[in-house]
């Protein structure tokens, strides 16, 4: 997961950077910027998401417990079990406590996966929405180009903009907001 976020960062920053180096031999290029975080974070459908997501990840916690203590349970006995046992009965049952451990982390990536996908599915319809308006906006203002003011990590792609460049993020908060 990270490195394709890495990737797409690089990928992103050499789109850039030949927009930066190549278009401007052709005449004056329009650039906007914008932050989709705090546009994200304006919306009133992201607190919904959250809620749902939330309940969600209460759930798959409800899950994961009852698999924990029936884990906790399976070696208790499997300890007592071993007390009186032999060395080859020993072996066996520390394969099997070895066994059960081993889905019970499968079972935890099962439940890191699904909630991934969750947040993802929930997601997609607010970020369609912000992509619309991001277009809207920037036809509006006949802009070429739209960057990124910053990566989800933080990281500036647009460290510096010339007052000419215009920063569209509240009015597309405002073309989201109106079209609600």
């Amino acid at each position: 997961m990270n490195l394709k976020r890495v990737m797409r960062s690089c990928i992103t920053t050499m789109i850039v950077l030949m927009a930066v180096v190549v278009l401007p031999a052709q005449g004056q290029m329009k650039v906007g910027y914008m932050n989709p975080q705090t546009v994200l974070d304006t919306l009133p459908a992201k607190k919904q998401v959250e809620s749902q997501l939330n309940e969600y990840i209460e759930e798959k916690r409800g899950q994961l417990e009852q698999q924990t203590i029936a884990f906790q349970k399976q070696i208790a006995q499997l300890q007592q079990q071993a007390q009186n046992a032999s060395d080859a009965q020993k072996q066996a049952l520390q394969d099997s406590a070895n066994a059960m451990n081993q889905r019970l982390q499968n079972f935890r990536t099962q439940i890191q996966q699904q909630i991934q996908r969750r947040r993802a599915k929930l997601l997609r319809p607010i970020y369609t929405r912000i992509d619309q308006a991001i277009q809207t906006v920037a036809e509006r203002n006949n802009l070429e180009f739209v960057l990124n003011e910053k990566t989800g990590t933080g990281q500036h792609i647009v460290y510096y903009a010339d007052a000419r460049q215009k920063n569209i993020t509240d009015e597309v908060i405002q073309e989201l907001l109106s079209n609600n």
